[in-house]
């Protein structure tokens, strides 16, 4: 007993004398002088790590420090290839807080010291609120490159069309800080941040730091923030995700405004979380900030993009009710577990308006679009959050003169959705969620090893150029529309279907992503097309297999052999279309437009 005890007291010492640090506030403090005397206050993670590391820079926002980002520490500090930056903005933190003009080229001026002195050349920079345009102005003046993410940022905009009123309002906001009231100026901003859901400690922490920023610092911070000339709507082009919320008071074409100044923009709008997300919903940004960084760091070229696997509550909740409620779903062992989850009051209702939600082979119910696929790809934490995306719907049909009874039906089927939500995160999710890890973990071992990206630009001479593709598992209904694109590189799967037909899908799918700026327009015009004939086949479906059958006829040739959804994709007629575009092939024909163009005309003279 006495050596086992020596045993473990060495282990122990061992433990304590390697142990490294555990939180932000014990990792050692360095500092950078900037214009001859001004100390400059950071905290680098991993800075012996290699050349080829991601390197993440946190920004924080007005009146903080780098303190906001402990849970983005927690949460990134085991990366080993990760190297973590943290900033206190001059005039904030333990930075100096010297008499200067704090304008945003000042702050770029301090992140870009601390980044060139530590030899990174580029790096993700993240910016809560201020951190936003800091980060912004260091993109654009100082030559370093990577990425940005923008957290509740700041914006002015001033593009034309701004108006008189809307300058007053933000001149007055600009020097609301300028008087000896500026300690209670800032309490009451800060008091204007929380959402009704942030955390109490939240609030102590901000209340505990933002007012006592020194009124000079407060002042010129805000007096050059407003200021026109660090607003020009310059583009940046790098990659951007931005996570914003309407706690914070955004414009209804907050989307589009963000659009015209990233072109490469992944963007999330919540709806009743308070300005500081990072903090209030940690494990929410966490996840997305690690899939952005994995997706856009370095601006990967198209070859190097990677195939993403995520498990999201969203989209499983929609397919839960969709599978429960039999909307062209179905899962007899998801309904034997489950099944009692959901009252049969909303199965009812789901089922009373099944033709308005139920879709498939490229047709679908009037409202399929907004309650499977917009709602799948939104994020709301709970029943709450739902409720402020339906109330968004709500305003959007009312704007474009939806029908009262569609409105009235929408609304029902709204009900349902946010009555039933958090019994759902709280009974089916957790196990629903365990029950797909160990498949998502086996496909993205298998996605190491293919490399259809490249082989799919090589066949359509196209090129991909939406980042990474995420694949969204979902558990229940192992039967019905799987595939189901969200958005522009987001499609759902039902987890655990036979692996070679899914591998094959996971190529068939990127290649329908592909192609579908160049052909969707051709869609629509050949379902057009399709109703004029007059003929008394049905032929609205011939579109649909046509560009379906094309990505099986293209994944052959890319596999050099008959691929699983050749030989199994449902009602699509593959193999007519394929000898077709095996016959237009031969004669030169190559752009797949033209090819499926030609031929559905060719189809159609056989029918």
């Amino acid at each position: 007993m006495k050596r086992i005890v020596l045993y473990l007291l060495f282990a122990l010492l061992l433990v304590s004398c390697g142990k490294q640090s555990q939180t932000l506030s014990e990792l050692k403090s360095e500092y950078v002088t900037i214009d001859d005397s001004i100390r400059v206050h950071y905290k680098i993670w991993n800075e012996s790590v290699g050349s080829d590391a991601k390197t993440i820079c946190f920004v924080h926002g007005f009146g903080c420090d780098m303190n906001t980002w402990e849970k983005q520490f927690e949460a990134f500090r085991d990366g080993k290839d990760l190297q973590l930056v943290f900033i206190d903005l001059p005039g904030y933190g333990l930075s100096d807080k010297p008499h200067v003009e704090y304008t945003l080229d000042f702050f770029a001026h301090a992140i870009d010291e601390v980044l060139n002195v530590n030899s990174i050349k580029d790096a993700v920079f993240v910016g809560h609120s201020l951190g936003t345009p800091v980060c912004r102005q260091t993109l654009m003046t100082t030559g370093h490159k990577g990425a940005l993410v923008d957290v509740d940022g700041v914006y002015c905009f001033y593009d034309g069309t701004e108006t008189p009123e809307y300058v007053e309002a933000v001149n007055q906001f600009g020097h609301a800080f300028d008087g000896d009231n500026c300690r209670e100026v800032i309490t009451g901003f800060v008091s204007s941040l929380a959402g009704k859901e942030t955390p109490q400690e939240i609030n102590d922490y901000a209340m505990s730091v933002m007012p006592e920023t020194p009124q000079y610092v407060a002042s010129s911070t805000m007096q050059h923030l407003i200021e026109k000339k660090w607003w020009p709507n310059h583009q940046i082009t790098q990659p951007v995700m931005v996570i914003c919320t309407q706690n914070s008071g955004l414009d209804p074409d907050n989307k589009q405004k963000m659009g015209r100044l990233y072109p490469n923009l992944d963007y999330t709008e919540l709806t009743t979380c308070g300005h500081f997300i990072h903090m209030e919903q940690p494990e929410m940004f966490n996840d997305k900030l690690k899939a952005f960084i994995a997706t856009q760091m370095n601006n990967k070229q198209a070859g190097e993009v990677k195939i993403l696997f995520e498990i999201r509550p969203e989209v499983n909740y929609v397919t839960h009710l969709y599978t429960l409620a039999g909307l062209g779903f179905s899962d007899e062992e998801y309904t034997a577990k489950y099944g009692h989850t959901l009252p049969k009051a909303a199965v009812d209702t789901l089922q009373k308006y099944k033709d308005n939600l139920t879709f498939g082979q490229g047709e679908g119910g009037m409202l399929s679009g907004t309650f499977f696929f917009m709602v799948s790809a939104e994020t709301f934490a709970n029943a709450d959050s739902l409720q402020k995306v339906m109330d968004k719907y709500q305003e959007m049909a009312k704007n474009h003169n939806s029908p009262d009874e569609i409105m009235n039906i929408a609304s029902t089927i709204a009900k349902v959705y946010v009555d039933n939500y958090d019994n759902y995160l709280k009974n089916v999710y957790p196990q629903a969620k365990k029950d797909m890890e160990e498949r998502m973990n086996q496909l993205s071992q298998h996605m190491k090893i293919h490399s259809f990206v490249k082989d799919w630009e090589r066949v359509t001479g196209y090129t991909w150029n939406r980042g990474d593709y995420h694949w969204l598992l979902y558990r229940a209904g192992a039967k019905g529309p799987s595939y189901n694109n969200l958005n522009e590189n987001t499609n759902t799967v039902y987890y655990n279907q036979y692996l070679d037909y899914q591998l094959a899908m996971f190529s068939h799918e990127f290649g329908i992503f592909l192609m579908q700026d160049r052909i969707d327009p051709i869609v629509e015009e050949m379902k057009e097309y399709t109703r004029s004939l007059g003929s008394k086949k049905d032929l609205t479906y011939v579109p649909w297999s046509a560009f379906e059958s094309l990505a099986c006829w293209y994944n052959c040739k890319i596999a050099g052999m008959e691929t699983e959804d050749y030989r199994n994709f449902g009602n699509a007629d593959v193999k007519t279309f394929y000898q077709i575009f095996d016959r237009l092939s031969e004669t030169g024909i190559t752009d797949p437009a033209a090819l499926y163009r030609k031929g559905i005309m060719e189809y159609l003279k056989e029918q």
